[in-house]
């Protein structure tokens, strides 16, 4: 099974012959863009650089996907944010958020702003490149966190208390504008969209409101994106994970602060489960033995695509991402799901696992 179709058929509900080594957040590390020649912050802006950097930790590690871009600032760009494009060690960040937000309308030129052209000529250039082999995926922001780059997160909190109102209005316009690029982006050529909602975590947002305010506009995007979704939000969100469950996304990635287990009690089996290596600390300044263990007990709690918990920190060595693959590999086994109560044998998993998850994995595939 390619390392596209293992992954796909991890999304769509099929069982891949293993669990794959995969990652759908950020994926630029140093070690990688001096051996691709693709250095932040120009591999943000060219879009030749962006899908080399994109693709390179399949060709150095055999991490199983091509990611772009690496920030989640695109769409706040094309809004007219200010954006600081950072460093080799650092992501990009909004520094500036718009004067108002009142009676704000996403753009009709929205698609011909900013690095949206440079992300979906990335993305073309990866599926005449990569696209038979690797799945593409593209990330970026979730509707609040969105908003709160338009508008600057300490006043889109407060607003949340005093003017709920006015906040439902604006994750009216962020979500248009989310489900215009993806829709946009898959045009393009993507396999994947992960929509990144790290303002929506109930270390900032009560769950409450994450209900009431945050979760209707996922589920919108889920709708209308037009392909494959996977979410991802920050922090320990067992307490917002059947919500996010309930959103109809494909992946929920989750970081090291989310028990697996519990996790899998909370949202059942049919939603795929992404993570949960740390990338706070294990990956960035653990040893690779240390990283192959917290993937190894990811694997047994029972992830469906072993992966880093949050986006890779530009100084994660190289070895720590093979050790993810390594890892895999050695278990070499896929999760077994449960079906009427029962856990499936790997034999009763090819005829029941690879039937509808591997049928769509293979249209998505092929198309």
């Amino acid at each position: 099974m390619s390392p596209k179709r293992r992954v796909l058929t991890a999304l769509t509900g099929g069982t891949p012959d293993r669990v794959p080594a995969s990652c759908v957040t950020q994926v630029g590390i140093k070690d990688a863009m001096a051996a691709v020649d693709a250095y932040f912050p120009e591999a943000h802006k060219n879009a030749e650089k962006m899908a080399k950097l994109g693709s390179s930790l399949w060709e150095l590690a055999g991490l199983e996907v091509a990611r772009v871009p690496f920030c989640l600032t695109v769409i706040a760009e094309a809004f007219g944010c200010g954006i600081n494009f950072g460093n080799e060690e650092r992501t990009p960040s909004v520094e500036k958020h718009l004067n108002s937000v009142d009676n704000l309308k996403v753009p009709e030129d929205l698609l011909e702003r900013g690095r949206i052209p440079v992300v979906r000529d990335a993305v073309k250039i990866l599926r005449s490149t990569v696209g038979d082999k690797l799945p593409i995926v593209v990330g970026m922001e979730g509707p609040f966190t969105l908003a709160g780059h338009l508008a600057g997160i300490e006043q889109l909190i407060g607003w949340c208390l005093t003017n709920p109102e006015k906040v439902n209005k604006l994750l009216e316009v962020t979500t248009e504008a989310i489900i215009t690029y993806a829709s946009y982006i898959f045009k393009a050529g993507a396999d994947v969209v992960c929509i990144a909602d790290p303002s929506a975590s109930p270390n900032l947002l009560d769950p409450a409101m994450f209900k009431a305010m945050v979760k209707p506009k996922l589920s919108e995007i889920v709708e209308n994106a037009g392909g494959l979704t996977v979410l991802h939000i920050c922090g320990d969100v067992t307490k917002i994970l059947a919500d996010m469950a309930e959103c109809g996304f494909n992946g929920l990635s989750i970081e090291e602060e989310v028990n697996v287990s519990k996790a899998r009690g909370i949202v059942g089996d049919d939603v795929t489960l992404i993570g949960n290596i740390s990338a706070k600390q294990t990956l960035p300044f653990g040893k690779p033995e240390q990283v192959k263990a917290e993937a190894l007990k990811a694997l047994q709690s029972g992830v469906d695509i072993l992966a880093p918990g949050c986006g890779l920190p530009p100084i994660t060595p190289i070895q720590n991402v093979v050790a993810i693959v390594q890892a895999a590999k050695e278990w070499n086994q896929p999760r077994k799901k449960m079906v009427a109560g029962a856990a499936l044998t790997p034999e009763s998993a090819k005829e029941i696992g690879y039937g509808i998850g591997e049928a769509l994995a293979r249209i998505i595939y092929e198309r």
